[in-house]
């Protein structure tokens, strides 16, 4: 018991120490065994890590931690990103919708026109092929429809 009181530490207290969990120390010392061997001390049924193993671990920690890879060091940076592409969708939302009417607005206006050239058309065949009496209803038609458009 004298190790323990010369600062070992078992994988628990050690994960608790360092705020990992107890899975991630015994990997870790599983990973390196090699570079543990003779670290790590058994009495009874737990295992202690003494200061070598202990400043060993703490340093491998170190290197995980520092990769660019990991979310705590970069999480304002996602949740800026995150941020920023919310706003490009709003915004392309927007334009989207925009666009949207403003084809509309121009579907209409072709339509329009087309019915219009195509009424225009059927008046100009009747006129050109048409009887009299076609063609003074045509003229009485026409009339009508200058008289509806300018209302």
């Amino acid at each position: 018991m004298d190790k323990v009181k010369d600062g070992y530490l078992t994988f628990k207290e050690y994960a608790d120490k360092t705020g990992v969990t107890y899975e991630s120390v015994r990997q870790l010392v599983q990973r390196h065994q090699k570079e543990l061997k003779g670290k790590i001390h058994k009495i009874g049924r737990r295992k202690y890590l003494d200061h070598k193993a202990q400043d060993f671990l703490k340093e491998r920690q170190n290197q995980k931690t520092n990769t660019p890879t990991t979310a705590n060091t970069n999480i304002d940076e996602y949740l800026a990103k995150i941020e920023k592409l919310e706003q490009q969708v709003e915004n392309l939302t927007a334009e989207k919708e925009e666009y949207r009417n403003k084809l509309e607005l121009e579907k209409d206006t072709h339509i329009k026109d087309l019915q219009e050239h195509t009424r225009y058309s059927q008046y100009v065949t009747v006129f050109l092929s048409g009887t009299r009496k076609e063609k003074k209803k045509l003229r009485k038609q026409l009339m009508q429809n200058n008289d509806t458009e300018e209302n």
